[in-house]
């Protein structure tokens, strides 16, 4: 049998199928005209404004990559400046769990979170530093829940200055113990659901060399995986040369 040539031909096609493999995806890619791009998202949990200002918010961070190459990531600016008061309605995964905490207004059952222990020096200025540096680029933790004709509406907090809560339990006896007691009773407090931020943090002192670090916040604004995320990006200023 004489031998087949074949000549393949590959082109690659985008299909849209109409749905968000993950909650949020970003794809680019360089072509010779420059970086083209796009974003999916679940609009469950996301308004397009938040996608809107997602997209800005990440040219800014190129432009000042472009523009100082010599500076870390840490100094760079991540986000326009805005200074938007508008409100959205709950996203439809919001909306049981809001009825669900009205229901039972002072239980805390929708509280998320735990502890973290730190073995070695912490500084808390440096820390309280590092959180509100997440807390400025978290639109999650920026959430406020509130009220609008009798209906739950949410808006982000454009400048939230956190004050940590500092315990120093070194002096005492079984330091460890105690600070554990302490953040599990926090950790059980109910949020006040309108009004006011929806997470809590704070740092525990056992020794010079062991720290606790308590994170806690209301379901309605973050789940396990993004406190996970969460707790990743706070040690990255810390961290950055």
């Amino acid at each position: 049998m004489p031998p087949v040539d074949l000549q393949w031909t590959i082109k690659q096609y985008e299909i849209d199928n109409g749905a968000a493999k993950l909650d949020l995806l970003m794809g680019l890619e360089e072509k010779p005209k420059g970086l083209t791009g796009y974003i999916e998202y679940n609009a469950d949990l996301f308004e397009a404004a938040t996608i809107e200002r997602i997209i800005e918010n990440f040219k800014t961070l190129i432009e000042s990559v472009v523009a100082n190459q010599r500076l870390p990531i840490s100094e760079l600016p991540l986000q326009i400046e805005s200074k938007s008061t508008s409100t959205y309605p709950l996203a439809s995964s919001q909306c049981p769990v809001w009825f669900e905490q009205t229901l039972r207004p002072n239980q805390a059952m929708l509280n998320i979170g735990g502890y973290t222990r730190i073995n070695g020096q912490i500084h808390p200025a440096v820390f309280e530093k590092a959180l509100n540096r997440v807390i400025e680029d978290n639109d999650a933790l920026r959430i406020i829940i509130c009220k609008k004709n009798n209906q739950p509406t949410q808006k982000f907090a454009e400048n939230i200055i956190f004050r940590l809560d500092f315990h120093d339990f070194s002096q005492t006896k079984n330091a460890g113990n105690n600070a554990i007691k302490w953040m599990e009773q926090e950790l059980v407090k109910p949020f006040q659901l309108y009004n006011e931020p929806l997470f809590r943090f704070a740092l525990c002192k056992a020794s010079d060399t062991c720290y606790y670090w308590l994170h806690a916040a209301h379901h309605i604004i973050i789940d396990g995986w993004g406190f996970a995320l969460m707790a990743h990006n706070a040690w990255l200023p810390l961290t950055t040369p």
